[in-house]
């Protein structure tokens, strides 16, 4: 679904259409400010916390990562390590949840009008969980949100969508 939406696949039948535009269509250069993608897993190329957070995007200035970090709570952790945002990610200075709060922050440092999440709590304790649902929903803010669970989160707000 995602892959879809993004344009990476075409639909064999149909169209997906993002913002009024053939989803396979839109160029590259436009998807990192179009789509902010979280997955179940954080994936860190070698590289600063902050480069963690821009994705060595040079659109993205150092106060758009510090107000990602900030919108997902995570700031006041990377400001306690050696270097700050200057300082080589290592999961040693993170916790498990701690990087879902890094891949929103992520997601969300492009100010992408769409946030794509995939599994983003599947390996966390209930009370990171929290957190981390606390930071999305701050994310979320004046976005459309398409989040793929096994889990219902009807408190949440969420709506259950069956295809079939």
């Amino acid at each position: 679904l995602f892959k879809l939406l993004m344009g990476l696949y075409r639909p064999q039948k149909g169209s997906v259409r993002i913002m009024g535009r053939e989803a396979s269509d839109i160029p590259d250069s436009e998807k990192r400010h179009l789509f902010g993608c979280v997955e179940q897993h954080f994936y860190a190329p070698p590289a600063t916390i902050e480069e963690q957070i821009t994705l060595f995007d040079p659109e993205i200035t150092h106060d758009d990562a510090v107000k990602a970090a900030k919108l997902t709570g995570l700031h006041a952790a990377i400001m306690a390590l050696p270097e700050n945002y200057k300082t080589m990610f290592s999961e040693a200075h993170f916790s498990q949840g701690q990087r879902q709060l890094l891949a929103i922050s992520r997601a969300v440092a492009a100010d992408p009008k769409i946030l794509l999440l995939d599994e983003i709590t599947a390996d966390l304790d209930a009370e990171t969980e929290h957190c981390v649902l606390a930071a999305l929903r701050s994310a979320a803010g004046g976005r459309t949100v398409v989040s793929i669970s096994h889990r219902l989160y009807e408190e949440e707000g969420s709506r259950r969508v069956e295809i079939g």
